[in-house]
């Protein structure tokens, strides 16, 4: 799986962000994987 953790301090100063990053952090927690096939290899 190549995910990267978020592990930084943020400054929110509006309460409607700090719901919205909220919302979106507990939304994509709720998302399935999907799996990835590679087709074709490029080289450069």
């Amino acid at each position: 799986m190549a995910t990267k953790n978020i592990l930084k301090n943020i400054n929110i100063n509006d309460k409607r962000t700090g719901y919205a990053i909220v919302s979106a952090l507990e939304n994509s927690k709720r998302k399935k994987d999907k799996d990835v096939e590679l087709l074709a290899r490029i080289y450069l």
